[in-house]
């Protein structure tokens, strides 16, 4: 195992050959800084070597495999920015684990357990739609950045009611949703930073609720540039489109109940 006591960055991303890390390997790095296994889609675990990087800042494992981040990664306390996008399996993060990291100021989690139905277990901060995730996200302090998944009303309405991660939230995923026919998307018209927004697999959602006299004619969806909805099969109609003047992408996949796009209908007795 070669020794790298002065290396900085490691960059390992996008491959498809390498199929284990060795413990040993990572532990030869001392003072690495930057770590990016992003795309590398032979990783299923985490070495347990990680632990040891106790110098880590920067930590991008989005678009792997991985099913569960390890509690051991709580030594990790100088981290400044870690990307789960797109880590379609991941169904465990041990709770306090992401509260543990305050001194985050990026936290990407846009796609995380994207491909896992709302299966979590219960020893999960992503359990329960996500709410116990919003409140370990409260005590984020220097977040500057945030991309997001909720996947249940009351945890988008704790998220809402929390002015620091309103003004920090670059992308959001409305995801599962179980039970609910109607979602007030009203509140996130005021999201400054949002750029992307994709609402999917709401198999019982029927309405997109927007409050035409309150936040939304306030502040419409000003920011917002990508709008997405896929497999919500019982949606019938994206009229909030209208709101969203700087809109630049549009994607509408399985949704077999859409009758319009827009519902003129919507606007009686609106300005």
């Amino acid at each position: 195992v070669p020794t790298c006591p002065h290396l900085l960055t490691l960059f390992l991303n996008n491959d498809g050959l390498l199929r284990i890390i060795n413990s040993d390997f990572l532990q030869s790095m001392p003072s690495l800084k930057v770590l990016n296994l992003s795309r590398y889609m032979g990783l299923l675990e985490l070495p347990s070597g990680i632990s040891k990087l106790v110098s880590l800042e920067h930590l991008d494992l989005s678009t792997s495999l991985i099913s569960e981040i390890p509690e051991e990664l709580k030594a990790l306390v100088n981290l400044k920015c870690l990307n789960l996008e797109n880590t379609g399996l991941l169904l465990k993060i041990p709770l306090q684990l992401i509260s543990h990291f305050s001194r985050l100021h990026v936290l990407r989690m846009f796609g995380n357990g994207y491909f896992s139905c709302g299966l979590y277990p219960e020893d999960s901060v992503l359990f329960g739609g996500g709410e116990l995730l919003v409140e370990e996200l409260l005590g984020l302090k220097h977040l500057e950045v945030l991309s997001l998944t909720l996947g249940s009303s009351r945890a988008l309405q704790s998220f809402l009611n929390s002015h620091m991660l309103r003004s920090c939230t670059r992308a959001m995923l409305l995801q599962d949703f179980k039970g609910s026919t109607m979602v007030d998307v009203s509140g996130l018209a005021n999201l400054k930073q949002l750029k992307r927004l994709r609402i999917s697999d709401c198999y019982e959602l029927v309405e997109l609720k927007i409050d035409y006299a309150g936040e939304v004619q306030h502040f419409g969806f000003h920011s917002l540039q990508s709008f997405e909805v896929n497999f919500c099969s019982k949606l019938k109609d994206l009229t909030l489109l209208v709101l969203i003047p700087n809109l630049k992408y549009i994607a509408v996949t399985d949704c077999k109940a859409m009758e319009e796009i827009i519902s003129v209908g919507e606007f009686a007795g609106n300005p």
